[in-house]
Formats: C-alpha cells, sequence, structure tokens
C-alpha cells in the first residue's frame, strides 16, 4: 500500500461510515485495503471493519470480491465460519468506501501460530482440521466452494477453557450455487471424506480478524483462483473448482501441520507444475511418529 493509502486509512479513524459504524482502530493493513476494530453507533456493538483503500475502491473486480464474500457469509450459520453481517458502498473525502461488516475476533490466524510453532501436537491439529472440515462440509452443504483454503485464512479464537474455536475467514474467492460449474450436492460428501481422514489418526496479523491478501497473492487475471502453494491441480490449470477441490486444500494444511513443512515448495510456478506432475515426499518419512494409515488419507 503507498503512503497515500496508508495516510487515508488512517484518517478514517474517529469517522462513522455509512452513519453506522465509528471507526475506534487500525488492526491491520494488506494489499487491497484494511481492517478496522468499529463500534456500532445503534447498538455499541464492537464489530470488524473491513474496508478496500485507495485506488482499489473503483474497481468492480474488488468490490465484487467484498459482495461475493458478504452474500456466501450471509447464507452460512455456522460456528466454525465469519459471522458477516453488513456490506455497502459508503462516501469518505469525496470517493467510494467499500466496506465489510464481521464479528470481531481476538486472537491469532493457524498461520501465525504455525510460524510459532511449526509442529504442534497431533491432537492438537486434529482437534483444528476438524473443526475446519465441519466448516468446509456447512459451506458445501450450501452451495459454496471457498477455492481459497489455507492457514492465512484459519482463525484461532480462544475458548475461555485453553482451546479455541476455529472461524473460516475470507470467502472473497467462493463460488456459489448458481455460478458456472458449481457443484453444491457434492459438497457434503467431499469434505465428510476429508474430515474422516482426520479423525483416523486419532491413535495479516495477531489480534486482527481477517486476512487481506494482495490482489496477486489469491487471484490473477487469467481467471485462476486460490493461492498456488494450497490450490488444486485444476485450480491452477484454471479449470472448474469442484468440491475435491477445497479438499485437496486441507490435504495440503494437514501435511502442513503434521510435518511442519509444505508438500511442494519453490516459486509458485515450480510449485504449481510439481503438484501437478509429481508426488510429495511421504509424510511419515518426515514425521516418523505419524501413524501410516492417517498419512495415507492425508496424501495428496
Amino acid at each position: 500500500m503507498s503512503s497515500t493509502d496508508s495516510k487515508g486509512a488512517d484518517a478514517l479513524i474517529g469517522a462513522v461510515v455509512d452513519g453506522k459504524y465509528r471507526i475506534e482502530s487500525l488492526l491491520g493493513r494488506g494489499g487491497m485495503g484494511a481492517v478496522y476494530r468499529a463500534v456500532h453507533v445503534g447498538t455499541d456493538r464492537t464489530v470488524a471493519l473491513k474496508v478496500i483503500a485507495g485506488s482499489f475502491a473503483g474497481d468492480p473486480e474488488y468490490v465484487e470480491r467484498f459482495r461475493r464474500e458478504a452474500r456466501a457469509c450471509g447464507r452460512l450459520r455456522h460456528p466454525g465460519i465469519v459471522d458477516v453481517t453488513d456490506f455497502g458502498v459508503a462516501s469518505h473525502d469525496g470517493r467510494p468506501l467499500p466496506y465489510l461488516v464481521m464479528e470481531f475476533l481476538d486472537g491469532r490466524s493457524l498461520a501465525d501460530a504455525l510460524r510459532a510453532e511449526p509442529t504442534p501436537p497431533l491432537p492438537w491439529v486434529i482437534d483444528i482440521l476438524e473443526q475446519v472440515c465441519a466448516a468446509v462440509e456447512e459451506a458445501h452443504r450450501h452451495g459454496i466452494l471457498h477455492r481459497d483454503l489455507k492457514p492465512e485464512n484459519v482463525w484461532l479464537e480462544p475458548d475461555r477453557r485453553g482451546g479455541v474455536f476455529v472461524k473460516v475467514l475470507d470467502f472473497g474467492l467462493a463460488k456459489l450455487e448458481g455460478d458456472e460449474g458449481a457443484a453444491g450436492a457434492q459438497g457434503a460428501q467431499g469434505a465428510k471424506g476429508a474430515r474422516a481422514a482426520v479423525e483416523v489418526d486419532a491413535t495479516f496479523l495477531s489480534g486482527t480478524i481477517a486476512t487481506m491478501a494482495s490482489p496477486g497473492g489469491s487471484a490473477s487475471s487469467t481467471g485462476i483462483a486460490g493461492t498456488p502453494a494450497y490450490m488444486s491441480p485444476e485450480q491452477s490449470r484454471g479449470e472448474i473448482a469442484t468440491p475435491r477441490s477445497d479438499v485437496y486444500s486441507l490435504g495440503v494444511m494437514a501435511y502442513r501441520m503434521v510435518t511442519g513443512r509444505l508438500p511442494f515448495e519453490g516459486t509458485p510456478e515450480e510449485v504449481i507444475t510439481a503438484q501437478q506432475q509429481k508426488e510429495p515426499p511421504p509424510m511419515v518419512s518426515i514425521r516418523p511418529d505419524v501413524h501410516s494409515d492417517a498419512a495415507a488419507l492425508v496424501s495428496l
């Protein structure tokens, strides 16, 4: 984000967006916008307000991402999916200001957790993956494909009992039922398979609500949607995503959480080629204490 955009974002603190949300503090910035702590003036409820900043605010592609995220989350009521309560386009300093309002969370992303502890205990890994799979299963049941599942889009919210609740975030790249190629009816079966794989092994910024993906990080102008390291081969080929595409991303996440590394590493181009043509190193060769049956189910 340019310095001009940064100043513009800071200028929002204290402003009342759309006559409804008083912005109190900046939680985090990313390539296309920022996330603020705000208060709904009618109810005094603390919320997270996500905005598109600068030149992106007038770009229909990014406004549509916000609208898509609002529609996707608006269809879903599940404890494992972030609750989006409002969407609109306000005006600030004579410029459009698209915004999205979400529940305020006070935790950290799975990506932050893995940076702090690259190979967490297996029972913890299983718990997190079970919760993510349950949320994805619910989305698939409603005909919604996430298409960008990765640790940055999984939020860990303390449950005040020493554990965490999982919240799946950022449905900006989601495919909704009715979009070309959507396959909602197959979704529940695919995510249940991912959950079964987890159950076999039973023997942007700390404190922010969401990750603001840079334009190049999650989608390209070629129509390919996703993040290369976690993207299914069919997505990287520009083909229509299916529920299996999300399940593939869940498999990559599982591999990363168990082994401490991604199945394929290198430049985005090298990773995409490897996903399409190679097999990853066996999980047990990196983490011998993983049960072979579980490793076989996670293998990509």
